[in-house]
């Protein structure tokens, strides 16, 4: 198998990883905005004066976590369909240490030291495995 045939398996695998990282992203926005519309709705009451800063509204704020929350639905959709077709994949080798491998660098977000380590391999033999196994893909 040529070196492009190996970019386009790992591509299509590491869509996933990309997309819960986009995910987690979003899922973080939400919980700021979530912090800001708290303390927006309960202010500080001192005896110290202050000034108007003009700023968000409330209902700028709802608007805001209602988009958040339709792109985070959307990503999540689009994280379960890519899972299926990473999973299936990765079905498809017939080595079952190979499929552990891809699994866990791809899935589980485990960096290949890691799997090395959870698996009693050495990283270069891990690193053996992980390149064998995204060779013998067989992506449709």
């Amino acid at each position: 198998m040529n070196q492009d045939n190996f970019k386009k398996n790992k591509s299509f695998l590491i869509r996933y990883r990309y997309s819960k990282k986009k995910l987690k992203r979003l899922e973080d926005k939400l919980i700021d905005l979530n912090e800001r519309l708290i303390s927006l709705q309960s202010p500080v009451i001192s005896d110290m004066p202050r000034g108007h800063t003009p700023g968000l509204t409330l209902d700028d704020l709802l608007v805001r976590k209602e988009e958040l929350e339709e792109r985070i639905k959307h990503e999540r959709d689009k994280g379960i369909q890519l899972r299926k077709e990473v999973d299936y994949a990765i079905d498809q080798l017939d080595d079952t240490k190979l499929c552990d491998i891809l699994e866990e660098f791809f899935i589980n977000d485990l960096t290949l030291e890691e799997i090395g380590e959870k698996y009693c391999y050495s990283v270069r033999h891990t690193i053996r495995l992980y390149s064998e196994a995204i060779r013998q893909l067989k992506i449709q």
